[in-house]
């Protein structure tokens, strides 16, 4: 029969060829979809971190400007503070009581409001310690600020 390949029908080897060409035409459509498949995940990936990003900045943002509004207001009132408690020369204020301080009436280890001229206005208040302004000032500026804020609210 046919040993020498030359001599081989041209429709045989068309067919080899054609049979060759389809095959490697299907396995570079297949390589082409599966690299676009891969292109398309990348980039699908890659919006998905920068949407990521921007929510991260945005809360971030969000959380900066809590914090640093906070700080302003703790600043504002450190200040306020230390203008209530200081007068102009920088030493403790020594100015006089509210009228209510003169009601507290010092009770063994306590002091109470009991000697309130309307008790329905200024209400119970009592604590423990001394009312001395040499002992614990803290103590006497925080009852001296909570008197104030009964008679501003009575006023």
């Amino acid at each position: 029969m046919f040993t020498d390949r030359s001599s081989e029908p041209a429709s045989t080897n068309f067919f080899k060829n054609y049979n060759r060409l389809v095959g490697v035409t299907y396995v570079s459509i297949l390589a082409l979809t599966f690299c676009f498949f891969l292109l398309q995940m990348y980039r699908n990936y890659n919006d998905e971190v920068h949407i990521i990003s921007g929510h991260v900045n945005r809360h971030a943002q969000f959380i900066e400007f809590t914090l640093r509004s906070s700080v302003n207001q703790l600043e504002a009132l450190r200040i306020s503070a230390s203008e209530y408690y200081t007068d102009a020369a920088g030493k403790p204020a020594s100015s006089p009581h509210s009228p209510l301080f003169g009601k507290l009436r010092q009770d063994g280890p306590g002091f109470n409001l009991d000697a309130a001229p309307d008790r329905d206005l200024t209400g119970n208040l009592t604590g423990v310690g001394t009312l001395a302004v040499g002992s614990d000032k803290v103590h006497v500026y925080e009852l001296e600020e909570a008197l104030l804020r009964i008679a501003e609210r009575n006023i």
